[in-house]
């Protein structure tokens, strides 16, 4: 990881979106081939601009990685974080999670392989600081959300606040990461899932995490009409 000194001087063009190039072009070939194998050379290839002009705006490809990463939690954070200020129920606020967490993925299709790999080789160093940013503004403010609706009993008693958190993220990341699978069990082809499905899935998600957060009256309830349902049909 050699580095260079940033330039003194701005370069020419469009700043904002030149640093968008590099983040872009950063975020998917550490996606598709990890930190260890990318190069810069590589990174400016694909953002078409001078190699020279990444180390302008990032001090070496480690700042560039740590930057990919961080623009992730910032996204998430953007997305989710006013819509589950303004939530007033707390399945209101898994659904804000959910909700921003699937615009996140529509915006940045290769999130969920960039974190993965983050974890499997670097077991997050790298990603730490980002994770502890979306620990306190998103994740502990919905485990706050679910243990008060515990206490009202709009949420099952028996329910852990930080493992159902955990459940409901993890739908939409393992939904993205695991395409190939999924295209297997579900008979679809390769452009399977694409921004209308993505969007599909995150529904299911808001509603699957809620419906297991309901009371087991509820869902008892819900059991019954379905097992008096089977029962009709298999007497036909």
């Amino acid at each position: 990881m050699g580095s260079l000194a940033p330039s003194t001087s701005h370069p020419t063009g469009r700043p904002r979106d030149a640093r968008r190039a590099i983040l872009d072009a950063g975020e998917e070939l550490f996606a598709i081939q990890g930190f260890a194998a990318t190069t810069i050379k590589q990174i400016g290839a694909r953002a078409g601009l001078n190699t020279a002009l990444l180390y302008y705006y990032f001090p070496n490809k480690l700042g560039l990685y740590r930057a990919v990463l961080g623009r992730i939690g910032t996204g998430l954070k953007q997305l989710a974080g006013p819509p589950l200020k303004q939530a007033r129920t707390p399945e209101a606020v898994v659904r804000a999670l959910i909700r921003g967490q699937t615009q996140l993925v529509l915006r940045h299709p290769r999130a969920a392989a960039l974190l993965i790999r983050e974890l499997l080789d670097y077991e997050a160093s790298n990603a730490a600081p980002m994770i502890r940013s979306l620990a306190t503004d998103l994740f502990r403010p919905v485990v706050a959300a679910i243990n008060e609706g515990k206490e009202r009993g709009s949420i099952r008693p028996d329910l852990n606040g930080e493992l159902a958190t955990i459940s409901a993220i993890a739908q939409l990341m393992y939904f993205t990461l695991a395409k190939p699978l999924i295209r297997v069990l579900l008979e679809k082809g390769a452009e399977y899932p694409n921004q209308d499905d993505v969007r599909t899935f995150g529904r299911h998600a808001e509603e699957f995490a809620v419906a297991g957060m309901a009371p087991r009256t509820v869902a008892t309830r819900d059991h019954r009409v379905a097992q008096r349902t089977e029962r009709s049909r298999g007497r036909k």
